[in-house]
């Protein structure tokens, strides 16, 4: 789903400090002047975090994406913030974690070059209502992209505690809820539950808070409050989804039986937050948040394998005071959010949409620079490890080919297959140049999307693959995922061609596959 792509962007921290020296290099002293968000105030906090992705039924081989950033929250208004994330870095990790809920030190990570345009992206501003810890009315810089909007979203969504019971629910309502809470705990004067409906950057649903009231310590002036919501996915409004097929389009009459229902339910998310406030309910500060997530998705059924998605997120307040940053400034051109703080589809739908119909008609989100260079850093491991026999670093190398072609446009097709096919560099063998090729065109049918099949399609038409070859690959393309009517137009002008009714097996499985 596509919802782990960008909450595993931003997923992030830990109620304490975090045990790598990071966050030492970058500050001599933690300071905090401040007992309560305040107007004309600066609050900057250390955001770090995680996001693993594995079956744990097959192996304990997860791959994992570890974010640090730091955090200025400016309070302008008096229900208006100004929020900057800076000092970001990323890393990426595969290998075996025998614990993936739990943070894994950043050095265990190789870490990411985050190119400088992206970086500008990540930096700019956003605005946003901050009243009695709820977030609403969300405005980013002109410039924003989706992508990194989502990013900023996970970061906003941490500051969100909804200690004021703003759309508070009905006691009838809430009631199935409280009957989760131990009959000891619920007529404790210290303890306090509610359910709400609240937007977050998972949907709108239903959330239930509990808020303990610890004793006042002598050494501190303040009262803390530990509070913790959990969402209720049961019982959402909206959640940021994408799904095909008839399945989830019509409706089923079978689906009506409890068991077939929950049969059917292919995603299980739970998310809890945790929070460490100091103050009163009107007037408080977050010093900490901890928000663990998790998703199963069974894409088939409850016995097959299951992919488990594990966020680990933290927000850390090291200092407060007088707002003393002079690079923070109002989003430019700003651009109200019309999801609010929901995490935005803008970016997989237009993903979506240059898969399905081509450069042509739609606009490829990301734009990836240096190409071939990329191409031939993949070709030459693959190659080298299939001389005698094939290792099993192939088939991570031939997928990070596909996904590398799948955000390739026609034209730069075909550059990519004059440079390899034709031109021949010389640091490849001439056998090597057979294998390229072959590997190539079984990768344009994998990636599946309309420039790679209509690419494709051009090669078979001007001979420049035997017919043979032509009719095996295109027995790949039965594994089309998102196909459309303009891929489905452009089979079946493939159809009418000389090549195609010449030739009785490519003409065979060109049928066969439409």
């Amino acid at each position: 789903m596509k919802l782990f792509v960008l909450l595993g962007l931003a997923a992030l921290a830990m109620a304490k400090i975090p045990s790598q020296n990071w966050e030492q290099e970058q500050f001599s002293e933690w300071n905090l002047e401040e007992q309560s968000f305040q107007r004309g105030k600066e609050y900057n906090f250390v955001y770090d975090g995680q996001v693993a992705t594995g079956i744990p039924g097959s192996s304990r081989q997860h791959a994992a994406t570890r974010v640090q950033a730091n955090v200025a929250l400016l309070i302008k208004g008096e229900s208006k913030a100004i929020l900057k994330i800076h000092d970001i870095r990323m890393g990426k990790l595969n290998q075996d974690l025998y614990n993936p809920r739990a943070m894994v030190p950043f050095m265990a990570f190789e870490e990411v070059e985050i190119a400088e345009e992206q970086k500008k992206e990540l930096q700019l501003p956003i605005m946003f209502t901050y009243e009695q810890g709820v977030v609403s009315d969300l405005v980013f810089d002109g410039q924003e992209q989706p992508w990194s909007a989502n990013i900023k979203k996970a970061i906003v969504n941490m500051l969100q505690v909804n200690l004021g019971k703003r759309n508070q629910m009905k006691q009838g309502e809430e009631a199935h809820l409280l009957n989760r809470i131990p009959e000891s705990d619920r007529h404790n004067d210290n303890m306090d539950f509610y359910a709400t409906q609240e937007k977050t950057v998972e949907g709108e649903c239903e959330t239930l808070y509990t808020v303990v009231s610890s004793p006042v310590d002598p050494r501190q002036s303040r009262p803390v409050l530990n509070v913790t919501r959990s969402i209720d996915f049961e019982n959402c409004q909206q959640r940021p989804e994408l799904k095909y097929n008839f399945r989830f389009q019509q409706p089923c009459r079978d689906c009506a039986e409890p068991q077939f229902s929950e049969d059917q339910k292919f995603l299980k998310s739970s998310s809890v937050a945790k929070f460490n406030v100091t103050g009163t309910r009107e007037e408080f500060l977050i010093e900490s948040a901890i928000v663990e997530s998790q998703y199963q998705m069974t894409p088939f059924n409850q016995q097959g394998s299951l992919i488990s998605t594990y966020v680990n997120q933290t927000l850390v307040l090291y200092k407060s005071g007088p707002i003393k940053s002079k690079n923070v400034r109002q989003p430019q051109n700003p651009q109200q959010s019309d999801s609010d703080l929901m995490y935005t589809m803008d970016w997989d739908k237009e993903m979506e949409e240059f898969l399905m119909k081509g450069h042509n008609q739609a606009r490829l989100p990301v734009d990836i620079k240096e190409r071939v260079k990329m191409m031939s850093e993949l070709l030459r491991p693959l190659i080298s490890q299939m001389r005698e026999c094939v290792s099993e670093d192939v088939p991570l190398l031939y997928t990070r080919l596909i996904k590398l072609l799948r955000l390739t446009e026609k034209t730069q097709l075909t550059t990519i297959f004059n440079h390899f096919v034709h031109q021949q560099p010389e640091s490849f063998s001439q056998e090597e140049h057979k294998k390229i090729q072959a590997l190539l065109t079984d990768a344009l049918a994998d990636a599946g999307t309309k420039d790679t099949i209509s690419f494709l399609l051009e090669l078979i038409k001007e001979q420049k693959i035997s017919p043979l070859r032509a009719s095996l690959t295109i027995k790949h393309l039965i594994n089309v995922r998102t196909p459309s009517k303009e891929i489905v137009r452009e089979f079946m002008s493939f159809l009418e061609t000389p090549v195609v009714k010449k030739n009785f097996i490519p003409r065979q499985s060109a049928y066969l596959t439409l």
